[in-house]
């Protein structure tokens, strides 16, 4: 099969409590100041567990991730910062192109070839240079 680096924003909180909902048609999932009720059939198939996470991708979609595969895929917004087409970081990725480093400090540094962007999360900085273009070569390319 081919490997794809997955690059979306979701909303997500870690699972504290599941606790049956009033009646007991529904779960709630507790966490981080949410309370969110979930159907059966939804919990039936998803089959959440403390110290999991609620994932809701953009398009409404929710689902359930266990820790360990959460936290290895995603990182807070926050902790990312983008590398813009045209800069020195952005030209230097470019000429890798399908870049995917993990650093001893856990920080991250992807180059996505879809969106044209370096993605650069947890503790790294990056300064950029402006845009560079030795002779030759096309940032645009």
């Amino acid at each position: 099969m081919q490997k794809f680096q997955s690059v979306k924003i979701v909303s997500a909180f870690k699972i504290e409590a599941i606790t049956d909902a009033v009646g007991g048609a529904s779960k709630v999932l507790k966490g981080e100041g949410n309370n969110i009720g979930v159907p059966m059939d939804w919990y039936n198939k998803h089959k959440p567990t403390t110290g999991g996470y609620f994932v809701k991708y953009e398009d409404g979609y929710t689902s359930f991730s266990p820790a360990l595969a959460f936290e290895k895929g995603n990182v807070p917004v926050d902790e990312v910062m983008v590398v813009r087409k045209g800069t020195l970081a952005w030209a230097m990725a470019k000429a890798l192109d399908n870049v995917s480093v993990v650093n001893d400090d856990g920080s991250k540094l992807v180059w996505d070839p879809v969106e044209q962007e370096l993605y650069i999360t947890r503790g790294l900085t990056a300064i950029s240079m402006g845009t560079v273009e030795p002779e030759g070569w096309s940032l645009d390319d």
